[in-house]
């Protein structure tokens, strides 16, 4: 039985609406693929918010004192 040409929906959000989009299946797959790679983009970003914290709240307020006091 042959697909319709919009057999693939894509839904979300635009200015606090739903908004609903048909696909074709070559759109889909790309569609696919772009959401895929945001995923992965998202986990990367969240990694590195994670260490920029981690360094930010582990080094000294002024670590040319910190240098001073170690050498002393």
């Amino acid at each position: 039985m042959p697909q319709a040409p919009w057999a693939w929906m894509w839904t979300r959000k635009v200015r606090g609406k739903t908004t609903t989009r048909g696909l074709t299946a070559e759109k889909a797959k790309k569609m696919e693929l772009a959401i895929s790679n945001q995923r992965a983009m998202d986990k990367i970003i969240d990694e590195m918010r994670e260490i920029t914290q981690k360094v930010i709240l582990e080094t000294p307020e002024n670590p040319q004192l910190l240098a001073k006091t170690k050498s002393s």
